[in-house]
């Protein structure tokens, strides 16, 4: 899933993966 983060993030959406990120690893 990391490559596909890093795709992403070269897309120049930060936000949704922040987004995605915030969900699968929730504030502990």
């Amino acid at each position: 899933m990391c490559e596909a983060n890093a795709y992403l993030l070269k897309e120049g959406r930060e936000e949704v993966i922040l987004e995605n990120i915030s969900v699968l690893r929730p504030e502990k």
